[in-house]
């Protein structure tokens, strides 16, 4: 396979002349490692349908002239995982990205919600029959380059451009071209968001944590000596030494010699008798303790780059079925929306934070998707949601609506919103499946409109296989349509699918536009949990900033809701302030 190794400044500007006129240009990198901050990128491969180059970033110091080809509308750059090639071209060299064509978020577009895996190896086997020889991923590349190793990094971008093609054909034939320009664009905002990462207050973060393991080690010694002081009598015949809270088995005979009769000790069945008893409680909490030091406790601490100081969490735009974003390295959805835990998230010195989140959006959604005239009223009115949909359900003045009821109000809109039934509502706030049910007929006498798309919804997703979002994003489903489980789950999906997945739209297209609203600008896009977005910025700015964020996530969900007015609740603060 023919290409040119560039080392020098007239290769690199004939070589430039070329991509530039081309309409699409293969792109790809070699890296020393995979953190942009402690790595360096060694090779950048280009590739078109005439010509193949691989610049040797060793040889070359200055690079700048790229940018006009990484920062136009044409030629279209192909990557595959390009959040990870952009990341790494930004940070060292300064490049900025636009109309980029990712074959990695191809793939999970076109299988997203059955299994598959999107490598590059896997992903050429899968579209072109092409086995692609990744022998050479891992090699050193840092000190002198073998011949084997440039034809790998070749042959690596080359099969780009007919793997574009192929899943260009299959995303128009799926008619997914709306859904792949937002996520080829928000593959860009996201590479930013990742490499400015957020500050973490490490010694308050610490304290908090110190905090928590005491009151762990102190729930277990309250626990064991609750069960042991009844235990211990029945040592002699039924064998007890000690009891080890966190077996199962020897939990639930402990509680059962107590009196307390359960089948399992899962956390539904706890949940369930939550209050019969103080050990019950107790467990819980226990628990949820030990759920917090092991998945965001003191080893979030090892996320803070050596750097930097800062945390660049890995957001996934396409690891869930419905389009939402995953977090990992660490995990920055599943903290605690509390002041204790998120007080530790800090704006940098002479900087201030900027919150914003959608007000309801899945319930907006449900608005927008059903077309229920006295569900959109309701919003329309800017009355409380849930007070208003009391007083729908149980013919009372809004005024007159009390807490139980908005309680219950409350419940059923977001628990049909997330595709919950009678028995997850009932043991929610409590009541018998039966006045759940009873509960839910009287709400869709009310709401008829969303009673009749919740139903088509479901329906459809068995029928047809998959569901649409607003911005036509797919969820395929297999099943097996004998099985009445299987058939029930896909219900449930196809009911809750087109809700979250057009969330998910709204939050890419509303982080496209904040990114290019900010550009050039000292503001920084630092964190997204699902429907909130946050910005670091100089405190002179912070106004500014809070007034463009809020209206361009306005605008981002007007590209999909045209009936349903939307909301966004923004502040500012020192802190990661819910």
């Amino acid at each position: 396979m023919e290409y040119e190794l560039i080392k020098d400044l007239e290769s690199l500007h004939k070589a430039y002349d070329n991509l530039l006129n081309s309409d699409v240009v293969a792109v790809d990198t070699e890296t020393t490692g995979l953190d942009p901050f402690t790595s360096k990128v060694r090779l950048i491969q280009f590739a078109t349908e005439k010509y193949s180059y691989i610049i040797d970033c060793f040889e070359l110091s200055d690079l700048a002239i790229l940018n006009n080809i990484f920062n136009s509308v044409k030629p279209i750059k192909i990557f595959h995982n390009a959040k990870f090639d952009i990341k790494m071209l930004k940070h060292h060299f300064g490049f900025e990205f636009e109309n980029i064509f990712d074959t990695m978020l191809s793939s999970q577009i076109l299988s997203a919600g059955l299994p598959a895996k999107h490598n590059l190896k896997e992903v050429t086997e899968r579209y072109l029959n092409i086995e692609v020889d990744k022998s050479q991923q891992r090699s050193d590349w840092s000190g002198v380059l073998t011949e084997s190793q440039l034809r790998y990094a070749i042959e690596d971008v080359k099969v780009l451009l007919p793997l574009r093609e192929k899943l260009r054909q299959k995303i128009i034939d799926e008619k997914l071209v709306k859904v792949a320009k937002l996520e080829f664009d928000c593959c860009i905002a996201v590479s930013e968001m990742e490499l400015n990462g957020c500050l973490l207050d490490e010694e308050k973060w610490i304290n908090i944590q110190n905090s928590i393991e005491k009151k762990h080690e102190q729930l277990s010694l309250d626990i064991q000596q609750s069960l042991s002081t009844f235990n211990n009598q029945l040592s002699l015949f039924e064998g007890f030494t000690s009891i080890n809270i966190n077996s199962s088995s020897q939990l639930v005979v402990s509680l059962n010699n107590m009196g307390i009769v359960i089948k399992d000790s899962s956390e539904k069945t706890l949940v369930e008798n939550k209050g019969k008893h103080e050990v019950i409680d107790k467990i819980l909490e226990y628990r949820g303790l030990q759920k917090a030091i092991s998945s965001y406790g003191k080893n979030i601490l090892e996320h803070v780059n050596v750097k930097t100081k800062r945390i660049h969490a890995d957001f996934n735009q396409l690891r869930t079925d419905t389009g939402r974003f995953s977090c990992s390295n660490p995990n920055l959805q599943q903290i605690p929306a509390t002041e204790e835990y998120r007080s530790c998230f800090v704006a940098g010195k002479n900087n201030k934070l900027v919150i914003a989140d959608y007000s309801q959006v899945e319930l907006r959604i449900l608005a927008e998707l059903s077309k229920d005239t006295e569900f959109i009223r309701a919003f329309e009115s800017g009355e409380d949601l849930h007070k208003a949909t009391a007083s729908s359900m149980f013919g009372v003045p809004i005024e007159d609506v009390t807490k139980e009821m908005r309680t219950q109000a409350k419940s059923i809109n977001f628990g049909l919103a997330y595709g919950r039934g009678a028995g997850s509502l009932a043991l929610q706030i409590g009541t018998s499946i039966e006045e759940a049910k009873d509960l839910i007929n009287i709400y869709f006498q009310v709401y008829s409109g969303i009673k009749h798309w919740l139903y088509n919804a479901g329906q459809l997703a068995i029928k047809n296989e998959y569901s649409r979002t607003l911005s036509n994003r797919l969820r395929k489903y297999k099943f097996d349509k004998n099985d009445r489980k299987e058939v029930a789950t896909i219900d449930r999906q196809g009911k809750n699918s087109p809700i979250q997945g057009t969330s998910a739209d709204i939050t890419k297209q509303a982080l496209i536009f904040i990114s290019k609203s900010i550009k050039g600008t000292s503001i920084k896009l630092i964190n997204t949990v699902h429907d909130e977005i946050i910005l670091e910025c100089p405190i002179e700015g912070s106004e500014w900033a809070a007034k463009k964020l809020e209206q361009d996530m306005i605008d981002a969900a007007k590209v999909y809701m045209k009936k349903v007015p939307i909301v966004v609740d923004v502040h500012i603060a020192d802190y990661w302030k819910k």
